[in-house]
C-alpha cells in the first residue's frame, strides 16, 4: 500500500528521557520510572514519525514509563512485513524493553499497560500484531493518527483486527482512540477506514463545535473506549496537525487508565 508523503517532524526540544538503542527502535525511559507494586511499567510503543518529535509529544503528555518508537520507515509494506515475516518480533522487541527496564530498576519489570500508537503507513505494523490473539489480547489501548489505509477490494479482510478491537473498546474492554483528515486517496483513505469501523460498529458521526491539540474538529463519534474524531483539510497540513493528537490522547488516557492485559 503507498503511503501518502510524510511531512518530515522536527522537535527542538530535548529527548524527555533517557535515551537508549535498541536495534531498529529507540527506547525512551522516563527519569521518574518506576514500576508499581505488581512490578508494571506502563509503555508506548509507537510506529512512523521521527524520533525526537514523537518524544517530545509524550514527554508534553505527561506520560509515566517508557516509550518505544520504531524507526522502520517508507510504504505500509515496510511496517507489516518484518512483522509478518518474522512472528516473534514483537515479542523480542518488548522482551528487550523489559529486560532493559529491569536492569535499570533492579527487579523483574512487565511493560503494561501495552499502548500502541501509530501515523500514516504505520498501520502496517499494527495490522499485523492484531492477527496474533495473544498481541490483540495483551494491548490495552491503540491510538490511530490519521493511519490505517486499505484496499477497497479487501477492506473487510483488512480491517478485521481492527473492527475486533473497536468492539472491544466499546465494551469498555480496551481504548481505541482515532483521529483522521479529510485526504483523498486512490486505496481506501483514512475517512472511508474510519466510517467502516464505525459501520460495523452500528455508530455515526455528529458534527462538532470542538476544537482539539489547537485544531478544529469536523465530526465525532464515541461509545465506551472507542473514539473517532474528524479534522477538516485534505493536505500535508492536515496529516501532520493528526500527529499533533498524540499528546492530546496520552493525557486523556491519563485521565481514564485502561486496564492492563484485557
Amino acid at each position: 500500500m503507498r503511503p501518502l508523503a510524510l511531512v518530515l517532524l522536527t522537535a527542538c526540544a530535548a529527548p524527555p528521557a533517557d535515551r537508549i538503542e535498541l536495534g531498529e527502535a529507540v527506547l525512551f525511559v522516563a527519569r521518574d520510572c518506576a514500576p508499581d507494586a505488581a512490578g508494571s511499567v506502563p509503555l508506548v510503543v509507537h510506529f512512523q514519525g521521527g524520533v525526537a518529535a514523537v518524544a517530545a509529544e509524550w514527554r508534553n503528555s505527561g506520560a509515566p514509563g517508557a516509550l518505544l518508537v520504531s524507526t522502520l520507515r517508507g510504504r505500509s509494506g515496510a511496517f507489516a512485513g518484518p512483522y509478518r515475516d518474522d512472528p516473534a518480533r514483537f515479542a523480542r522487541e518488548i522482551a528487550a524493553v523489559e529486560a532493559e527496564l529491569a536492569a535499570r530498576l533492579r527487579r523483574p519489570v512487565r511493560a503494561a499497560p501495552l499502548t500502541v500508537s501509530f501515523f500514516s503507513a504505520g498501520y502496517g505494523a499494527v495490522r499485523e500484531l492484531l492477527r496474533d490473539a495473544a498481541w490483540e489480547q495483551r494491548i490495552a489501548t491503540l491510538i490511530a493518527l490519521d493511519s490505517i489505509h486499505a484496499d477497497r477490494a479487501r477492506i473487510d479482510e483488512q480491517m478485521a483486527g481492527f473492527v475486533r478491537f473497536a468492539r472491544a473498546a466499546t465494551r469498555g474492554d480496551k481504548r481505541f482512540l482515532l483521529v483522521h483528515s479529510a485526504i483523498r486517496t486512490e486505496y481506501a483513505s483514512t475517512t472511508e477506514c474510519a466510517d467502516h469501523l464505525l459501520a460495523a460498529l452500528g455508530l455515526e458521526r455528529h458534527a462538532t463545535p470542538r476544537a482539539v491539540a489547537g485544531t478544529a474538529l469536523a465530526s465525532e463519534a464515541r461509545a465506551g473506549g472507542f473514539e473517532v474524531l474528524a479534522i477538516p483539510g485534505g493536505d500535508a497540513a492536515a496529516h501532520v496537525a493528526c500527529f499533533r493528537f498524540l499528546a492530546f490522547f496520552l493525557r486523556a488516557m491519563r485521565a481514564a487508565p485502561a486496564r492492563d492485559d484485557p
